[in-house]
């Protein structure tokens, strides 16, 4: 339980770093952002959420049922 615990939060750290570097990469460009750009900042947090509900599905699982 606690190994997977650990997996969950360095998996979540590492998607928020992760994310953040994105965003910070694509909006430090020097050229005006492309539509495809503009589409990838909207869908990383997007994805980002996908994961986390994921993560507490898995968590939830492994709990037994009985997290909020």
């Amino acid at each position: 339980m606690l190994l997977e615990l650990a997996f969950w939060v360095a998996s979540t750290v590492l998607i928020s770093v992760g994310t953040f570097l994105l965003l910070f990469g694509l909006l430090r460009s020097d050229p005006p952002p492309e539509p495809e750009t503009v589409a990838a900042i909207l869908a990383v947090p997007v994805g980002a959420y996908a994961f986390l509900r994921v993560g507490r599905s898995i968590l939830r699982d492994l709990c037994g049922g009985k997290t909020e």
